[in-house]
């Protein structure tokens, strides 16, 4: 039998991509609490091993399945800037110990960062180029504590047109000296102006502080913000069905607070927040002089916005929060239109 050489040359062409495709198809890992194994099944990994295998295993798109149970430690996932590892990644808590049945209770998977550091990091907004999604589900972030940087319990962030995605988390008893008590989230690309989608759904956020810092380069005194959590928006975010209270931001007598549950930060796009309740947060005065914000929630553009922001408050909650005398706001401080690179911005709060 002939075979014409070009004809089967081209159809191996063809099928290289599809090749490469499967041969880096995502990797599925199971986790358990004190597991030291390889990932599999019937020999679970750690924690931070699975993280590790999932950042320098060259496949993309790999789901990370956690047994119930509490992982103490510090955890982080920073991979390299290569093709294989700019893959998706996905975190899911509560599955029981033959991985056959998840439970739908965050409370039963529990990373406690025992107050020695953040609990839990993906990437790194001044040196990170990881741009693939992130997907955190089921699970409680717990007693996480930053004493020079952002995110006391969680930080997360991810370039361009990456998804990030909080679905069914609890965050509490976290801290931060930085920005971002309970969590920062950050999604995009400030170098060119892309960015991508943002969703917190279903979580419990409580308990956690931003108490401020002073600069080791300036000496300047830096503000307690989003104790709870600090968003930078950079094209769609979307808050629904979250529970946002106890938090604080900033430091009496020390560091002004601004935004005790959530501090927004707006580089462009839409955002918006429904069937929230934003409640009994609080933001502290500061050195005399300094004006708190917002001890609910607090609305902001970033001089380096490069668009203004829409943002839409539906059937959403923000009642019985403080900030002392003087004040810009106690619920709410809407500070969008402050840079002339995002006027234009709008605020629209439709009634219960």
């Amino acid at each position: 039998m002939r075979v014409h050489l070009k004809t089967t040359l081209f159809c191996l062409c063809c099928l290289l991509p599809w090749l490469w495709s499967v041969k880096t198809k995502g990797a599925d890992i199971y986790v358990a609490p004190g597991g030291t194994g390889s990932g599999t099944k019937s020999n679970p990994a750690g924690l931070q091993n699975a993280l590790d295998i999932a950042k320098s295993n060259g496949m993309t798109d790999d789901i990370l399945y956690l047994r119930t149970g509490t992982y103490q430690g510090n955890f982080i996932y920073n991979p390299g800037s290569g093709e294989d590892e700019q893959g998706d990644l996905e975190m899911q808590g509560g599955w029981n110990s033959d991985y056959a049945i998840r439970t739908d209770d965050p409370s039963a998977t529990v990373l406690d960062g025992q107050s020695t550091g953040r609990v839990l990091k993906f990437n790194d907004w001044e040196t990170s180029e990881a741009s693939g999604s992130i997907i955190l589900e089921n699970f409680t972030v717990r007693n996480g504590r930053s004493l020079t940087g952002p995110g006391g319990g969680l930080y997360v962030f991810s370039r361009s047109a990456a998804k990030i995605s909080l679905k069914h988390l609890i965050i509490e008893n976290n801290s931060a000296n930085g920005i971002g008590g309970g969590c920062v989230v950050a999604n995009g690309d400030q170098l060119a102006k892309t960015g991508g989608l943002v969703v917190l759904a279903d979580l419990i956020i409580r308990n956690n502080r931003s108490k401020g810092l002073t600069n080791q380069g300036t000496g300047e005194k830096e503000s307690g913000k989003g104790g709870g959590c600090y968003i930078a928006s950079t094209d769609r975010t979307r808050i629904i069905n979250t529970l946002v209270y106890d938090n604080a931001a900033g430091t009496t007598g020390e560091y002004p607070g601004y935004g005790g549950g959530l501090y927004l930060l707006f580089f462009s796009g839409s955002v918006y927040l429904t069937n929230n309740s934003i409640a009994d947060n609080t933001v502290y005065q500061g050195t005399p002089g300094w004006v708190s914000c917002a001890g609910g929630l607090y609305l902001d553009t970033d001089t380096d916005s490069w668009g203004p922001a829409d943002v839409w408050i539906e059937n959403t909650i923000v009642y019985g929060n403080s900030a002392p005398p003087p004040h810009c706001g106690e619920d709410i401080a809407n500070d969008m239109n402050n840079d002339a690179e995002a006027v234009g911005s709008t605020l629209t709060v439709s009634p219960l």
